[in-house]
């Protein structure tokens, strides 16, 4: 897993009696994803879903449903998510949570599956509300599909994919969603 910069570990580190070393700070990762109106720049994230994890136990959950103003999914999308725009239409924007999960997200590393996806519709909405710094250089991101890629290669590393290889039951899920 990505620690974040190389004196990040050495900070977690401290000396006990006799020379044994030990982990005193709490580790923490927040394991993310987004849902979209699509995959362009012109689109909107609808759902942020966020697991934080201390030591690996899961703590406390963020979860918010975005409305778009007035950017409407695109029929792929819809088919993955389901989520719609009447839904939708009373839900707060990106700009009237984004400090809530900033805090959220503040001082861990991002889990995250195709990593690049996310971050990149993250920043999207932080550049919109003018947020001044690069999500990237504030928290590291580990991304799970590049661990998949490595631990099982020439494999589908999918999410659906990796559930079925780890024994998880999805069967009761037809739509994919943020924390579903």
């Amino acid at each position: 897993m990505v620690l974040g910069k190389t004196n990040s570990l050495i900070s977690l580190l401290i000396p006990r009696q006799k020379g044994v070393l030990t982990v005193s700070k709490v580790i923490k990762h927040t394991v993310l994803d987004t849902e979209t109106t699509g995959m362009t720049s012109d689109d909107r994230i609808i759902e942020i879903g966020a697991i934080l994890l201390e030591n690996r136990r899961p703590v406390k959950t963020f979860q918010a449903y975005l409305n778009p103003e007035n950017r409407s999914s695109h029929p792929e999308a819809l088919k993955v998510h389901g989520i719609t725009d009447d839904f939708l239409r009373d839900k707060p924007t990106f700009s009237e949570v984004y400090h809530t999960f900033l805090d959220f997200i503040n001082d861990s590393t991002l889990v995250i599956h195709n990593a690049a996806f996310d971050m990149r519709f993250l920043q999207y909405e932080l550049d919109r509300v003018a947020y001044p710094v690069k999500l990237a250089s504030i928290c590291p991101v580990c991304d799970t599909i590049k661990l998949a890629k490595e631990q099982f290669p020439g494999q589908k590393y999918n999410l659906d994919a990796l559930c079925r290889r780890f024994g998880i039951d999805i069967s009761h899920r037809s739509l994919h969603g943020a924390l579903k």
